[in-house]
């Protein structure tokens, strides 16, 4: 747990939580995730090439990017491996 939450009481992280600021970031989570496992299902279920389940990562990131701006590398390590590890199970090793 990083140092900024160690000295944090329970009611303090449920009252920034609550703020409009902590409704607006856990809105944006949501919604990242939403479009992070429909990309999953999409990869996994619809009748594409492995170049346009790439892109649709590269567009699911770029979302990403719009919703927590400086986040690609984030995504990258938080999502992007998963997504990627998919296309590998769907499409094999490739290149």
């Amino acid at each position: 747990m990083p140092v900024l939450y160690q000295s944090m009481t329970r009611d303090e992280v449920i009252a920034i939580l609550k703020s409009s600021s902590g409704l607006d970031e856990t809105l944006r989570v949501h919604r990242l995730a939403r479009a992070v496992d429909a990309t999953e299902r999409a990869l996994r279920e619809e009748r594409i090439t492995r170049a346009e389940a790439e892109d649709i990562v590269d567009h699911v990131a770029g979302i990403a990017e719009q919703l927590f701006e400086g986040s690609r590398g984030t995504f990258e390590v938080v999502y992007g491996h998963r997504l990627r590890r998919v296309i590998r199970e769907v499409f094999g090793e490739g290149d």
